[in-house]
């Protein structure tokens, strides 16, 4: 919910009364803002594909294209989507009779309207949308049919506050099989908030409720994009200060762009007098092949520097930035995370995470294994950016290992330390995680929340009381465990669903913090709020796919089926077959060539042109490379 004022959060609503006359709606519905509009098919529906964003149909048996426009059904967990209400009827009235220039598009539309979402009055049925960005207008518009002439009538809030006052799905007689009746209005969110809260209920405000039938229903909606900034936002670097033998960039450039999805290209523009010091390259800027040590630490650089919308040069943002040349000094001290790790530590299990000390405090480092004193275990690791990880098998328990690090500087100076690490013998270890659930194993709210399991590798029962878990390095303390324990090689399931619960009576236990599904990092940390018993980090994860050591802990890897609870299962062997396409989404002046790819050789690929799914029974079979050029007919 938003903290948004609803006065504030409202005020580039456009205000408007709509009145259907002769035959239209009943002339007690008052829209405050917005304006209800009457439609007999999809071409008298605000249907962009170039500007919608959000299109769902609710309560829909499949996704379905209409003018250019995908709207996915809500049964499939759209995740910035939620329609909330307490029944749902599929295909409650007769199919309506529409009319319009495509086809295929009447008859996803005729489809997309037999299907509601609807509550028992007085409770609400609610939308909520998220991941929408302040500062762009957008264009709410909500689809209602019955076919048929009822007195059903409810309120429409947005953010609480009243939209629309009795409004009629059946005014007298308004509604016929070959119509229905769109809400649009246009929005404004406000800085901060992303996220659109829409309620229909008996009565929110203003006039009482009327009609013989408060029941208020859904069958679809769209969000769409009105208006796209001519320029964006703003243009950011990271890093401003350099050394003179620097060869890396100097920092990053990143823009803020309201336009949906835009990507941006990079350059040095203007009369800027540096420009010609520096190279853009990508989205960074880097020392160009000026003599800088010449120059001496202290001098500073200007530069100018454009961010071009790539796929309409007309949009572009042009910065100035200072640049700054300081004097090198050299890194003094290497800091290693851990002091222990299990001899049955996985190969390519992070050991530990390495930092660096530096006087120049926006400097960044390269790590090497290095010979020298305290190298007698450099084999048994590797190095990965920060993280030192294993290599090869571990010595048993009561051993120790050494290896030796240099970091390196962007001016090249260097520092070197030894580390010493005690190996311990097996106990307690990450066995399983699911960072994607879409449903395969939910919490006691029903809640498809991320889980991961710990496994008791001992003889005996654990104690987990005091023990933490963490998914930041640098907050290893961040969950604490209450007083619970593991029997002897049993499992415990985890959620990692931001919801803190700690009881001890044997319910569910619910971390602080949740789980990337791009991947990141995850520990278990002993009592002492300093050494790690295990820790992993993992990249891209699946939905209802888990990863984990095999049953042997002896590899990495996503498995067959989840096992929560359980003894794992084998590693996959393949995880996913998608299609790679040849060309990216987005819009294109001339024909092109597409060409798919299936991520397991020698699969069918089935595709359709008119917006319904293919199956494997169903839709063309792809061949050879499709070629893919604009229409040319009536419907251009």
């Amino acid at each position: 919910m938003s903290s948004i004022p609803r006065r504030s959060r409202l005020a580039h609503l456009i205000l408007s009364l709509c009145l259907i006359g002769p035959g239209g709606l009943s002339a007690d519905t008052v829209a405050h803002i917005g304006e209800i509009r009457e439609f007999s098919g999809p071409d008298d529906l605000e249907l962009d594909p170039n500007r919608v964003v959000v299109a769902i149909d609710v309560f829909g048996d499949s996704d379905r294209m209409v003018n250019g426009v995908l709207f996915e059904t809500d049964k499939s967990a759209v995740p910035n989507v939620t329609v909330t209400a307490s029944h749902s009827i599929d295909g409650w009235t007769s199919r309506p009779d529409y009319s319009g220039a495509d086809a295929s598009s009447v008859a996803n539309l005729e489809e997309i309207m037999r299907d509601i979402r609807w509550t028992q009055a007085p409770n609400p049925v609610s939308v909520t949308v998220t991941g929408l960005t302040p500062g762009i207008e957008y264009e709410l518009q909500m689809l209602f049919n019955e076919g048929a002439n009822r007195d059903r009538r409810w309120d429409i809030g947005i953010e609480g506050q009243l939209a629309v006052d009795d409004f009629s799905s059946e005014g007298d007689g308004s509604w016929s099989p070959s119509n229905g009746f769109a809400y649009i209005v246009p929005f404004n969110l406000a800085a901060g908030d992303t996220t659109l809260n829409v309620e229909m209920q008996q009565n929110i405000g203003g006039q009482g409720a009327m009609g013989s039938d408060n029941n208020p229903i859904l069958q679809a909606f769209t969000i769409a994009e009105i208006t796209i900034p001519p320029t964006p936002e703003s243009l950011t670097l990271s890093t401003s200060t350099f050394f003179d033998t620097q060869t890396a960039a100097v920092g990053s450039l990143s823009t803020i762009d309201l336009k949906r999805n835009a990507t941006h290209i990079y350059s040095l523009e203007g009369a800027a007098a540096d420009n010609d010091k520096f190279e853009i390259l990508d989205d960074t800027i880097v020392p160009g092949l000026h003599n800088f040590a010449g120059d001496g630490p202290g001098t500073s650089y200007n530069v100018r520097v454009r961010t071009t919308d790539a796929e309409d040069p007309a949009r572009f943002l042009e910065q100035d930035f200072v640049l700054s040349l300081v004097q090198e000094l050299a890194p003094t001290e290497i800091a290693f995370s851990a002091t222990s790790i299990s001899s049955g530590a996985i190969i390519g299990t992070p050991a530990g995470q390495l930092s660096t000390t530096d006087p120049n405090p926006l400097d960044a480092f390269t790590y090497a294994l290095v010979s020298g004193a305290g190298d007698g275990h450099n084999d048994l690791f590797s190095i990965d950016q920060q993280w030192v990880r294993v290599a090869d098998p571990l010595p048993g328990g009561g051993a120790q290992v050494t290896f030796r690090v240099r970091s390196t500087d962007l001016s090249g100076l260097s520092v070197e330390q030894s580390f010493v690490l005690d190996i311990s013998e097996p106990s307690l270890r990450i066995n399983e995680i699911m960072a994607s659930n879409g449903g395969s194993h939910v919490d006691e709210d029903n809640d498809e929340s991320d889980w991961f399991e710990i496994f008791n590798e001992q003889a005996g029962a654990a104690s987990m009381n005091g023990w933490h878990l963490t998914d930041d390095p640098n907050d290893l303390t961040k969950w604490q465990f209450p007083a619970i324990t593991i029997a002897a090689n049993q499992y415990l399931v985890i959620f990692a669903s931001g919801k803190n619960r700690k009881p001890t009576n044997g319910d569910p236990l619910h971390t602080n913090f949740q789980l990337d599904s791009g991947g990141e990092y995850l520990a278990l940390v002993k009592p002492d709020g300093v050494t790690i018993a295990d820790q992993i980090d993992f990249g891209d994860q699946f939905v209802d796919v888990s990863y984990g050591p095999n049953p042997t802990a002896t590899a990495l890897g996503f498995f067959q089926s989840p096992t929560p609870g359980a003894a794992n299962s084998e590693i996959a062997e393949q995880i996913l077959n998608e299609v790679t396409f040849s060309q990216e989404r987005g819009y294109y002046r001339g024909p092109l060539r597409l060409t798919l790819t299936p991520t397991i050789a020698g699969s069918q690929i089935r595709y359709t042109t008119n917006g319904s799914k293919p199956t494997a029974s169903s839709g063309s079979i792809y061949t050879s490379p499709l070629t893919i050029a604009p229409e040319t007919g009536s419907n251009t």
